[in-house]
């Protein structure tokens, strides 16, 4: 197998079969959907956005207009994109910065990273933002719709859909685009990375030692977790970031099963090196000390009219957004619960102790 890639029968079985049942050991509500989770090993921070309030916050947010803040007494918006940065250790929030969403973006193929020189980026559909911590200066990428080269699909646009760095730049997947493009860290547009022949819209993207690895979903096998996976060369004078310690990536592993649709493979940093969608029922998460823990993942059943007017019985399930694997064997992850309006997003923590 290529590095980062899984075995949907022999690795999933492996932990499921040696699972321990154990229970967040923190759990927050979220003031709306987040899709996505980066971990900032130098912060000691993780970082996710909400494209749209559905609650009013817990907490006071930066208003981008004014000088005012929104807190829990004022009306939820939706115009703007809410970055959090929060502790990896408790879940807090740490700091909030407000970011234009021109495109009232939902946030379902949003990307939040961490680059080398310490600034946080978000994708929306069309836009790159790079945030400045230190500085809470927002800059901004606009990304034309009209992309030479691309090519038509029954899923129309060329939205972001993945990024990742390289140790001085960033590389961005498009829906329909057969190339990456890429820009220095500093918003510079550089050069393409052309995609092997009949790929574009990679899911997800990393850097490892032996270049990029690209992950798109399998359209023809529902049952694979692997979906369709690809060596890619870095862009020359490049290198693949390292952790803050000088390593390489270590992967740990978040298995979702039973129907196999999901996995989702992380770095010890929080990169991710393969995720395949798909509606959770059970989790499986194998830490580096210790046997795999099965994560409690309750079910929700109820009952609906069906088109015949008979009520039958239903079974759901909360739905994994993100998740991120922290190197002292700790897993964040963000779910939906079902069913209920508006959505209950939770933020939380399980850990191997």
């Amino acid at each position: 197998m290529r590095p980062g890639s899984i075995d949907s029968t022999s690795a999933t079985d492996s932990a499921i079969s040696t699972t321990i049942d154990t229970q967040p050991a923190v759990s927050r509500t979220l003031p709306g959907r987040a899709y996505d989770l980066a971990y900032d090993p130098d912060r000691n921070a993780i970082w996710y956005a909400v494209m749209e309030l559905s609650i009013p916050p817990t907490f006071p947010l930066p208003r981008q207009s004014s000088n005012e803040t929104l807190g829990p007494e004022s009306p939820p918006v939706g115009l703007d994109t809410n970055l959090f940065e929060a502790s990896a250790s408790t879940g807090e929030i740490i700091t909030a910065f407000s970011i234009p969403n021109p495109d009232r973006d939902k946030g379902l193929n949003d990307v939040v990273g961490i680059a080398p020189d310490h600034s946080v980026w978000v994708t929306e559909s069309y836009n790159l933002y790079r945030i400045d911590p230190s500085t809470s200066a927002v800059q901004t990428i606009p990304l034309p719709k009209d992309v030479s080269g691309s090519v038509n699909t029954s899923i129309q646009g060329t939205f972001v859909t993945a990024m990742t760095f390289t140790n001085t730049s960033v590389l961005v997947a498009r829906n329909n685009v057969p190339f990456l493009q890429q820009w220095s860290l500093d918003l510079q547009p550089l050069a393409s990375v052309d995609l092997p022949a009949g790929d574009y819209g990679a899911n997800f993207l990393t850097t490892t030692g032996s270049g990029i690895q690209m992950m798109t979903n399998s359209g023809s096998d529902a049952s694979s977790v692997a979906g369709t996976q690809a060596d890619i060369p870095l862009p020359p004078g490049t290198t693949s970031p390292t952790t803050s310690n000088g390593s390489q990536l270590q992967p740990q592993y978040l298995i979702v099963r039973p129907d196999r649709t999901t996995a989702n493979v992380q770095s010890f940093d929080g990169a991710k090196i393969l995720t395949v969608e798909g509606s959770p029922q059970t989790l499986a998460w194998q830490p580096s000390t210790c046997p795999a823990l099965q994560i409690f993942w309750p079910t929700t059943t109820g009952e609906i009219t069906n088109p015949l007017g008979k009520q039958v019985s239903t079974q759901s399930w909360p739905q994994l957004e993100a998740s991120v694997i922290l190197p002292n064997n700790m897993l964040w992850t963000i779910s939906t619960a079902p069913g209920e309006t508006p959505a209950k997003t939770s933020l939380q923590l399980y850990t191997s102790n």
